[in-house]
């Protein structure tokens, strides 16, 4: 069943669910179909509606005084959430991403890989394999044949979940239909949070209470309630619930929004390939194989280079581009819709044949990776953050058009991160020279800046740790099932919980994590049979 709450002009629904699902994105939809395969009762309600709305987005507004970091890109109120511009990028946490490192501060997660390695196998189904991911990957296996003679490097593969003829996943438009057709899901539309209602008899959240712009609301009771509303808002929500709270949830206020960290991406320099180079794109490359099945393999730092030189987990990849002014470049722009006027082209660089172009469009009608007659290359690194606890979200004085606090973000970068990508951008040097691929060329200003900073930084949109998962409520919000340290029954879910992030994308690790939850909390809301004796 689907309401949308803006049809309920100035009125007000009373629902009544074994859970309430706050948020549509990846992490509310993977609890959501994990219930319903259960059996389970339960009501999504999701901010936005089925497609991007600018004045959802608008809500999206606050305040960054830190590293600067985009509020308006990146996240989206909509159902499916970030997975309307997810490319379905998939790599598992590594075993080190778990473990608290002395040099770490803040590190350690209450579990372990093994606790979260059989939903990794459940998060493949979710995600769109077809079959379990293959180990033996040709491209992956010619990589990691190079006598790299490397202690600090090693290869990765990442994969990526396939997406039809979709540019991305957009989990909304996949699982709409499964939603409408059940029975047991309500799912409310432009239902904006709005207020979470406690107790200071005990601790339970008795309801919640969503609003739409048009003045209709929706009350729900449930004996479960989860958070699934994105890495910045998880925490915004809770910040402002904690304002009114008259019971437990006050004290959530006092360790959310701290720990917030991202994963600082950079062009760490430029490649000048060697003609020994120019097959590294059939080494180094986002590879399609004919299946359909997308691959791209990079470089990481080795666990053991983390410990002996105290460094965080970084992973890099090569991205190749059409030379400016080449006839594959004039073709992308027309794609693009550059008019043909304001195109330019340049002759090929010497050495470079018309034959190679050919072959490029061959492959890519076969549905093979091209290789670029004469690219431009450069590394992108993305590095772990230690977690800090004056890195943080907290509220604005200004208020969004629902009467709750707009998000201040004070993104902080450390010096440990500066040397983990300084360090691991030499180590890639070396090995290019070492392996007669080429030069790397430092950008202007990089090395004298650290790197990390607005100038040379890409966005990641990967919001982490803000309700972080923790031991006690001292260090963070939510324990190790994901349930919030003071309350019997609300949890978060998300990239807000993970307490350390790796280099991997998160999205991965976030549907694990909600298969994890869903499971558990399944069992919770499974109804109790009273035993009847007949006769």
């Amino acid at each position: 069943m689907i309401i949308d709450l803006e049809q309920v002009a100035d009125g007000q629904l009373w629902v009544n669910s074994a859970i309430c699902i706050v948020g549509g994105g990846a992490a509310g939809v993977t609890i959501a179909k994990a219930l319903l395969d259960r059996g389970v009762d339960l009501c999504l309600l999701e901010a936005g509606g089925t497609k991007t709305e600018l004045a959802q987005q608008a809500l999206l507004d606050g305040e960054s005084i830190g590293a600067p970091i985009r509020l308006d890109e990146g996240r989206f109120r909509r159902l499916g959430g970030a997975t309307g511009s997810w490319t379905g990028r998939c790599a598992e946490l590594d075993p080190i991403d778990f473990e608290r490192r002395d040099w770490v501060p803040g590190s350690g997660w209450p579990i372990g890989l093994d606790d979260l390695r059989p939903y990794y196998r459940a998060a493949e189904a979710m995600c769109g394999f077809g079959e379990p991911w293959r180990e033996h990957v040709r491209e992956f296996e010619r990589l990691a044949a190079f006598d790299m003679v490397d202690e600090a490097i090693e290869p990765f593969l990442w994969r990526f979940a396939p997406h039809g003829r979709n540019r991305y996943q957009d989990w909304g438009s996949r699982y709409l239909a499964e939603l409408r057709r059940s029975r047991r899901a309500k799912l409310i539309l432009h239902a904006n949070l709005t207020r979470i209602e406690d107790s200071a008899d005990d601790n339970h959240i008795r309801a919640i209470v969503a609003e739409s712009a048009r003045g209709g609301s929706v009350r729900v009771e449930a004996r479960h309630f989860v958070l699934c509303c994105g890495g910045i808002e998880n925490a915004r929500l809770l910040l402002n619930a904690a304002i009114t709270a008259s019971g437990p949830l006050r004290a959530v206020g006092q360790t959310t929004g701290h720990y917030f960290m991202q994963h600082p991406r950079v062009k760490v320099a430029d490649v000048m390939l060697d003609p020994a180079g120019m097959g590294l794109q059939n080494l180094l490359n986002r590879f399609v194989v004919r299946s359909g099945t997308e691959y791209e393999t990079g470089l990481v730092l080795r666990d053991r280079q983390q410990r002996s030189e105290q460094l965080l987990n970084a992973s890099a990849v090569i991205r190749y581009a059409p030379r400016p002014g080449s006839l594959r470049d004039a073709i992308q722009q027309l794609r693009a819709g550059t008019p043909l006027n304001r195109i330019r082209m340049t002759a090929p660089r010497q050495g470079v044949r018309p034959g190679d172009f050919c072959r490029d469009v061959w492959r890519y009608a076969r549905g093979v990776h091209p290789i670029l007659a004469d690219p431009v290359a450069s590394v992108v690194v993305d590095v772990e953050q230690a977690p800090d606890r004056a890195s943080r979200i907290a509220l604005a004085d200004s208020k969004d058009s629902f009467g709750l606090n707009k998000v201040r973000v004070d993104w902080r970068i450390a010096d440990l991160e500066r040397r983990t990508v300084a360090h691991f951008t030499g180590r890639i040097r070396e090995m290019f020279a070492r392996q007669g691929w080429g030069s790397l060329l430092p950008i202007a200003g990089l090395e004298e800046s650290g790197g990390l900073t607005a100038e040379h930084m890409m966005e990641s949109y990967h919001h982490l740790g803000a309700t972080r998962m923790s031991a006690t409520p001292a260090t963070g919000t939510v324990d190790a099932d994901g349930r919030v340290h003071q309350l019997a029954n609300l949890h978060v879910c998300g990239a807000s919980v993970m307490p350390t992030g790796g280099h991997a994308n998160p999205t991965f690790t976030i549907v694990a994590l909600a298969l994890r939850l869903a499971e558990r909390i399944g069992k919770l809301a499974a109804p109790v049979l009273t035993p009847t004796v007949d006769g």
